[in-house]
């Protein structure tokens, strides 16, 4: 779970930045009972006050894995893109054995 996302909401708005002058990402909180990694990103937008992120990652394979990480996943991510909810997807943290679980799916090959 993201700690900073109200803060750094604030932080954004007080800098009278345009968003467009920034470089916003956020991660795929651990999901919980039936919410989906588009209700995730719409709490982090709600959090940040914002419209759309720049990057959309799923940070960590091995939390989501323990749930079954599957092509779904970057279903979802390639789904929340489309909305333009997020200009980007990608991941960190992963291995060529956790890229093998998800890239055979993708439409939309995510960044690392």
């Amino acid at each position: 779970m993201c700690k900073n996302e109200d803060t750094l909401g604030q932080g954004i708005k007080a800098s009278g930045k345009p968003l467009s002058a920034l470089f916003v990402t956020t991660k795929l909180n651990l999901l919980s009972g039936d919410q989906t990694v588009k209700d995730s990103l719409l709490e982090s937008l709600r959090k940040h006050g914002l419209a759309y992120v720049d990057l959309f990652l799923i940070h960590d394979p091995t939390p989501h894995q323990k749930e079954g990480l599957t092509e779904g996943d970057t279903d979802s991510d390639e789904q929340v893109q489309g909305e333009r909810l997020s200009k980007s997807i990608g991941v960190s943290n992963f291995k060529l054995s956790n890229l093998a679980e998800i890239l055979p799916g993708a439409k939309i090959e995510p960044g690392w």
